[in-house]
């Protein structure tokens, strides 16, 4: 678990399915272009409940990393994060997330990326850490670039959208020298 002064992360494994819910379920607009398989399949309390379980496992076998944001103030679930592609061969990770509508653009995203970069550089060992995210994205490529990414690429037709079109993706990298220097 990590604290700063307004925000906790905390890992996936010890949630309650509901308030994952209840935080897909007010942002499903707003998520759905870009988590379209997590906003899909979490529409309902029971449906959210297996697929954490799915989510589970693979935490368990060290393959993806699921994490929870609340505020401190009031223990509130604000965002959701995620370590995933993990490639041990070539230390290279990626990184997706979502923070509520309603706390968008107060710096929180850039925050906890930030210290995420810490967990991904010196917890899991990583060289590289991506960040991909569609053309339109605008805020999410403004918080890689905060955190000293660097755009590597636009990838054509990567990703298959919430209403089956294929996306550019912008593809963003960081290396651990990079970071720490």
């Amino acid at each position: 678990m990590m604290e700063d002064k307004n925000w906790i992360v905390t890992p996936l494994e010890h949630c309650d399915p509901a308030d994952i819910f209840h935080l897909i379920n007010s942002n499903r607009e707003h998520i759905t272009p870009g988590f379209p398989v997590t906003a899909k399949a979490c529409n309902s309390i029971v449906s959210t409940s297996i697929f954490l379980k799915k989510y589970h496992k693979l935490y368990r076998k060290q393959k993806e990393f699921r994490y929870l944001v609340y505020l401190k103030a009031n223990n509130t679930l604000i965002g959701y994060f995620v370590i995933k592609n993990l490639s041990k061969k070539v230390k290279r990770c990626e990184f997706a997330y979502f923070i509520d509508k309603e706390l968008q653009g107060k710096g929180y995203t850039t925050q906890i990326v930030n210290y995420m970069c810490e967990v991904a550089f010196n917890n899991l060992n990583m060289n590289k850490i991506v960040i991909c995210t569609a053309s339109h994205n605008i805020a999410s490529q403004k918080v890689a670039l905060k955190n000293n990414f660097t755009q590597e690429g636009i990838i054509k037709q990567e990703f298959r959208n919430h209403k089956g079109q294929l996306e550019d993706i912008y593809y963003f990298g960081l290396l651990k020298d990079d970071y720490t220097n």
